[in-house]
């Protein structure tokens, strides 16, 4: 099963309560169901280092949130290579 591939940019990144930096994404995607919707980072492919503004491409998966009910992640997020279109199936 291939898993369609969204586009977005880092919006930054946030301390949560407990301490730990959380990078987060905004779903860049005029069309799209999820355009303008903000997404905790859940890992990073290659262990690339994000940064605010960079154009990117990831999964979008769930997770189990504090309250135990699933919650949007961006899951293998990548940097977009100029050019590059993301074409969704």
């Amino acid at each position: 099963m291939n898993a369609s591939r969204h586009s977005g940019f880092v919006i930054g990144s946030d301390t949560t309560p407990a301490g730990h930096e959380v990078w987060k994404v905004r779903v860049k995607e005029p069309a799209g169901p999820y355009d303008g919707r903000k997404l905790i980072v859940a890992s990073v492919n290659g262990g690339v280092a994000l940064a605010q503004g960079l154009n990117v491409t990831f999964v979008i998966g769930t997770m189990d949130g504090s309250s135990g009910s699933p919650e949007l992640r961006a899951v293998d997020v990548r940097i977009q290579e100029p050019g590059i279109q993301v074409i969704r199936s």
